[in-house]
């Protein structure tokens, strides 16, 4: 069976973005406190200097003795706060969030100081042996346990073969995080997140947008009326087969074809 060859696809090279003023945005919801949520763009996944902003994430907001918590959660400023580093293949985002306490007040504007105050800190403090080597440990083992099920070991085998075309990179990614050392993460520090704008996001309880960061100076797009895209006029690929389906196979020949052709499916989606 002979099939036309479609076109080749060159893929597209990722690129990195950033902003650079802060766009505040913010809408209201059926909650009981406000919450405030801070996201610096920096990479895209399995970039050069995505473990070292993972290991910044970890040591500035995860955990008890991080200093998000120190300065939000332990001084009463907020009930609920912490940092994250979610990667996507073609972006990832350094995010920082807080609920206020209201014994202490709700309004988002003071919890953004205080994070604003506390990146200052870390700048100013830089990275301990104890927060590398605890949060090198804590990703290690992660890793592990992530791997404890089918569903983690298929879905980390099935991400790795999507995104770098290998299945096997567990140990690598783990070698990764054991290399970034105290001089990356202030290196990806001062390159993605000091000075650069972020998209700082207010959400209030219906009724009380007086707890808002700042006044919105960003508007969403109206996703109700997307843009017209130009038509584009590309012919019908006609197939064009040898297959005699005039006549009936025997039993024999359809069962050795069906097996080939199982064959050559498992050897594509492997790549054997």
């Amino acid at each position: 069976m002979v099939y036309n060859q479609a076109q080749a696809v060159s893929p597209i090279p990722k690129s990195l973005t950033s902003l650079t003023e802060n766009r505040y945005y913010s809408f209201s919801d059926n909650v009981s406190l406000p919450l405030l949520y801070i996201s610096y763009p920096t990479v895209y996944g399995m970039h050069e200097d995505e473990a070292a902003l993972d290991v910044f994430s970890n040591v500035i907001g995860n955990g008890p003795t991080s200093l998000l918590y120190k300065n939000l959660v332990k001084s009463g400023v907020a009930v609920q706060a912490g940092a994250s580093h979610p990667c996507k293949e073609l972006a990832c985002q350094m995010s920082f969030f807080a609920l206020p306490n209201p014994q202490q007040g709700m309004a988002l504007a003071k919890i953004e100081q205080v994070i604003n105050d506390t990146l200052l800190e870390f700048e100013a403090r830089g990275v301990n042996d104890d927060d590398l080597l605890k949060t090198k440990v804590s990703i290690e083992t992660d890793t592990i346990y992530g791997l404890q099920s089918v569903s983690g070991k298929v879905s980390t085998l099935a991400h790795y073969e999507t995104v770098l075309g290998n299945a096997d990179y567990t140990s690598q990614q783990v070698g990764r995080y054991k290399k970034v050392t105290k001089a990356d993460v202030m290196r990806v520090y001062q390159k993605y997140i000091k000075g650069k704008g972020a998209a700082i996001l207010s959400i209030y309880p219906n009724g009380q947008k007086q707890y808002i960061a700042k006044v919105d100076n960003f508007t969403l797009p109206d996703v109700n009326t997307p843009p017209q895209l130009a038509q584009l006029h590309t012919p019908i690929m006609k197939n064009v087969s040898t297959f005699d389906r005039s006549s009936t196979p025997t039993g024999q020949t359809h069962r050795w074809k069906c097996q080939l052709y199982g064959v050559a499916a498992f050897k594509m989606v492997y790549k054997l």
